[in-house]
């Protein structure tokens, strides 16, 4: 669940940017399938359709936590921010 709110939310900053492609790549196959399948929890489908409703173009990709380093970096610093502080 909480990965998938991760993913909606990075398409939301990136929209935010007037972005009309992104790619996601998530350490979680499981939240991977979960949007190339439209099969995300139901508690997240308005989010996810208001997110990605201006983009164009979205790709899905799944790795290996250890083999994404900027990914891999980038959550060990969010995971010590405070609720509402963003890394940028």
């Amino acid at each position: 669940m909480v990965e998938c709110e991760v993913i909606i939310h990075g398409v939301e900053y990136a929209a935010s940017f007037g972005w009309l492609i992104a790619w996601i790549e998530s350490d979680s196959t499981t939240a991977v399938e979960a949007f190339k399948t439209n099969n995300i929890p139901w508690t997240l489908v308005a989010a996810w359709e208001n997110a990605s409703r201006n983009m164009r173009n979205i790709r899905f990709s799944a790795n290996w936590h250890e083999a994404n380093f900027s990914a891999d970096a980038l959550s060990k610093k969010g995971a010590l921010l405070h609720e509402g502080v963003s890394c940028t």
